[in-house]
């Protein structure tokens, strides 16, 4: 795996902040369905157009991220020493719990049952929860327990491992009321991945003015891609610097993680708007979104 210095100055995600995690579940092969019709059909059954007309959303505040220092390692001259076993606390009624120690109090609530593929969750505002599943698209849970469909693109594929995979809030909802999800597409008959930019209404009953940021057309793989499900990845938060982090998998591709011509294995790192940020500093002949190669299927940052 590679990692891409940031700029020293400007950006410091408290030692990146963020975690990847890497699962390669779901193997087996699993026929498609044909693709769908392109159209994008909102809840109120209203055609919007996926190339929407937004205007660019205005920048986060920026704030100092903190430095993490450099921690110097522990010396190796040896086998750490054995500290003396401790014995098990006494339960005893005589037994009396130290005044710093407070046993913890939890309680297990069912919020929702009988979903079919869940598979991201936000919570949103006025105690909104927000989630995607894999083949029915983006819901919100209201406060009332209903919950409601409020993004159901026609061109969402969900055969095999595909689906809508992920979903990231706007740090600034409050201000944009705009959510992200990574979704797989059929648009034009080609499927692709893709980072969808919605804007929810405030009764968070539907969703409009769709805008696809980032479009990553995979194709048909030409470098020995193994058979079975793609590693689609779908990572997808934003960090403490208001960017958006993306995670990309490696399509069962050997190649593809190592070749600065893909995006398949990566990390990116963009704006609102699908722009590389600034402070990436790509090495030469990678695309300028990308912090990040290597990887096999970071499904979560």
């Amino acid at each position: 795996m590679k990692l891409f210095k940031p700029h020293p100055r400007r950006f410091a995600l408290a030692s990146f902040g963020i975690f990847m995690t890497a699962c390669g579940g779901g193997d087996v092969s699993t026929p498609r369905p044909p693709s769908q019709p392109s159209s994008i059909q909102g809840t109120a059954g209203t055609t919007n157009q996926f190339a929407s007309t937004a205007t660019s959303l205005l920048a986060p505040v920026q704030s100092e991220a903190p430095v993490l220092r450099a921690i110097p390692p522990a010396p190796q001259e040896g086998p750490p020493p054995r500290l003396p076993a401790a014995g098990p606390i006494p339960l005893d009624s005589s037994s009396k719990i130290p005044a710093s120690l407070v046993a913890p109090s939890m309680v297990r609530q069912t919020v929702l049952s009988g979903l079919k593929s869940p598979t991201d969750l936000v919570f949103a505002t006025d105690g909104v929860l927000l989630f995607t599943d894999r083949e029915l698209g983006l819901f919100s849970r209201l406060p009332g327990g209903e919950a409601v469909r409020v993004f159901a693109p026609k061109d969402l594929v969900t055969a095999g491992s595909n689906g809508m995979l992920a979903l990231a809030i706007d740090p600034e909802f409050q201000r944009h009321r705009v959510v992200y999800v990574f979704m797989r597409s059929s648009t034009d008959g080609r499927e692709s991945s893709r980072v969808v930019r919605v804007a929810i209404d405030a009764t968070f009953s539907k969703a409009g003015d769709r805008r696809d940021i980032l479009v990553v057309d995979t194709g048909a793989q030409t470098d020995g891609a193994r058979s079975g499900n793609a590693h689609l990845g779908g990572g997808l938060r934003f960090g403490p610097d208001g960017l958006l982090y993306v995670g990309m998998g490696d399509e069962r591709s050997a190649i593809g993680p190592q070749s600065p011509q893909k995006l398949a294995g990566k990390v990116m790192r963009i704006d609102r708007n699908g722009q590389a940020a600034p402070s990436n500093h790509a090495p030469a002949g990678h695309d300028s979104r990308v912090i990040v190669s290597g990887l096999r299927d970071p499904v979560a940052l």
